[in-house]
Parts: structure tokens; C-alpha cells; sequence
């Protein structure tokens, strides 16, 4: 009876945290704790480098101890949210909602995009660092072709590290998945800050990107299936979706992209909107396709929505459906 009542709670701070980024999307930096969370690494890198040398050994210490600060702060909030849990139950599950929704993002992913699609529809002066939330590369002199293309790639590849292996780890361990969870948001973060093949970071940020690619790397593989199911349900409003054509292009292109785990979902998107997506002197995923056109934007943002409602539905199916086996 208790397990089910812990694991009915899971269903609860679920919805709740779709809730509250569907309502409020982000929260602003200074209550945002993957912010704190990139400024421990960005701390801890600056010390570092101080004592060490070998940058393979800095990048290996700066994972290690910004593990070791999560797994004491989560544990914290954990024992916290216990003790107030008996006089204020869903002080607790709104506590919890909260924490889980920083770690996952939809609205925060869609209306920069729908932002930059009147922009570039009206012909207005673009603002390049709107499109910095979605990309690092430099975007400065881009074309509307690859410019949409970023956006495309973008939406695309977020989807997996962005929502789907939250989700994932939140589904697979149990009443320890804020530490898991926010485990795996450090290694992405510090993924995003330090994980390049640059002069700078090729050797600092090479643990955190063997991480990162190891922790997506079933995720971004179970993202087809969710995404089929997404376009699946759009089809009927655009009807030159083409979801077969989605499966060929993934099969032929997934291996394109530098990462192991990046091209599977992008090239799935490609195939199933029928436009290349090319990162000039990188990749080209769909090569036999025209460049993405201007209403490409609306239709992943639509693909993007379909497939996250979907996925809660799923794993909030699976956690019921756990509790009434076990």
C-alpha cells in the first residue's frame, strides 16, 4: 500500500511539472537550479585549473565534483521533502513538480521558434541571439535555408536530451529519480559548456561528452518511436509528412553527425518533413531534399508538441500500470 502511494505520487508531480511548464515555461535564472548547476561547473573549472595540469584529469575532476555537490543537494531536498510531507502533502508534490520541470523543457523550445518564423515570414532584421538558444555554432551570415535548419536540427536533438531521458531516468529509478535526474542534467550541462572538439576543450571536455553520449545513447534511439507516433497524429493535418520516408532517412543518415546520438532523431525529422538539414563543413542529413522551407518551422514545432504529449501520456501509463502488477 505504501509503494503504491509513492509511486501514485510519481503520476502527480508528472502532470504537475507538464503543467507548470506548459503554463509558465522556464522559471527565471536566479530559481532555475541547472543555472546554479552551470555556475558550479564554471566555478569549479576556474579552481581547478589552478592546482592541475593534465587537462583530461581537469575534465575528469570537474564531472566528479559536480556529481559529488548533486548527490548532496538532491539528498537534501530529498530528506527536506520527507519531513514536510506529512502536514503539507502537496507542498511536497508541487516541491518535487517543480524540481522535475527545470529539468525538461517544451514551451521554452517552441516559442523562440514561433518567434523567428514571424520574423523571418514579415522580413523583419533577425536577431541572432534568439537563434543562439538553439544552437552554438556562429550563425552570424547564415542564410534563411540553414537558418531554419538550425531551428529544425535543433527541436529535433532537444527532444531527446531535453525531455525524453528526463523522463526516462525519472520513469527507471524510483524514489531516487531526483538524483538521477539531476545527474544527468550536470553531465548535459557540462556536455553543452565544456564538451567540444575545440582547441580549448577537446581534452577538458572529453569525459563529460563520453558521459553525455552514453547517457543518450538509448534514449536518443527510443526517440524514433515517439516521434513516428507524434508525425503519426499530424499526418492527417499535413498531409505531406511522409513517415516511411522518415524511417529511409534515418536508416541511411543517422551515422552523419559527429555525435553517436544527435542524427538519429534529426535525420528521423528530415525524412518525415522531406527537407535537408545541413551544418555547413559538418554534416547534410537528407541530401536528396530541398532546404526547409518557412512553414518547415510550424510543422517540427507541431511534431514537437504531438510527441510531448504522447511521451507523458506513456510514461504516466506505464507508472500506473506499474503500480496496479507490483
Amino acid at each position: 500500500m505504501i509503494y503504491n502511494i509513492i509511486t501514485y505520487e510519481k503520476i502527480y508531480i508528472l502532470i504537475i511539472a507538464y503543467l507548470l511548464d506548459i503554463l509558465f515555461g522556464e522559471p527565471k535564472n536566479k530559481y532555475h537550479p541547472v543555472v546554479y548547476i552551470g555556475n558550479i561547473i564554471s566555478y569549479t573549472q576556474k579552481r581547478i585549473i589552478i592546482f592541475i595540469k593534465n587537462e583530461k584529469i581537469i575534465g575528469f575532476f570537474i564531472v566528479f565534483i559536480v556529481i559529488l555537490i548533486i548527490l548532496i543537494v538532491s539528498n537534501f531536498i530529498i530528506f527536506f521533502s520527507n519531513r514536510i510531507s506529512f502536514f503539507y502533502y502537496w507542498i511536497k508534490i508541487i516541491l518535487l513538480s517543480y524540481f522535475l520541470k527545470c529539468t525538461f523543457a517544451i514551451k521554452s523550445m517552441i516559442e523562440p521558434a514561433i518567434y523567428m518564423y514571424h520574423e523571418l515570414k514579415n522580413n523583419k532584421p533577425f536577431n541572432n541571439n534568439i537563434l543562439n538558444i538553439y544552437v552554438s555554432r556562429n550563425v552570424i551570415g547564415l542564410n534563411n535555408d540553414h537558418i531554419i535548419s538550425c531551428i529544425i536540427e535543433s527541436i529535433s536533438e532537444n527532444y531527446v536530451d531535453s525531455l525524453l531521458s528526463p523522463l526516462i531516468y525519472y520513469f527507471l529509478f524510483g524514489n531516487y529519480w531526483l538524483i538521477a535526474i539531476y545527474i544527468f542534467k550536470s553531465i548535459s550541462t557540462l556536455d553543452s559548456m565544456i564538451g567540444y572538439k575545440t582547441k580549448e576543450y577537446i581534452n577538458i571536455g572529453y569525459f563529460s561528452a563520453k558521459l553525455d553520449d552514453f547517457l543518450n545513447y538509448i534514449p536518443s534511439r527510443l526517440s524514433i518511436f515517439f516521434l513516428f507516433i507524434g508525425s503519426f497524429f499530424l499526418k492527417i493535418k499535413y498531409n505531406k509528412l511522409n513517415l516511411f520516408s522518415g524511417i529511409h532517412t534515418l536508416i541511411g543518415d543517422h551515422k552523419k553527425t559527429p555525435s553517436p546520438n544527435s542524427g538519429w532523431s534529426m535525420s528521423f525529422v528530415s525524412g518525415v518533413l522531406s527537407c535537408k538539414l545541413e551544418k555547413i563543413d559538418e554534416y547534410i542529413l537528407g541530401y536528396n531534399f530541398n532546404y526547409p522551407k518557412l512553414d518547415d518551422i510550424i510543422k517540427i514545432c507541431s511534431i514537437f508538441f504531438y510527441t510531448t504529449i504522447f511521451t507523458f501520456i506513456f510514461f504516466i501509463f506505464f507508472i500506473y500500470f506499474e503500480i496496479n502488477i507490483f
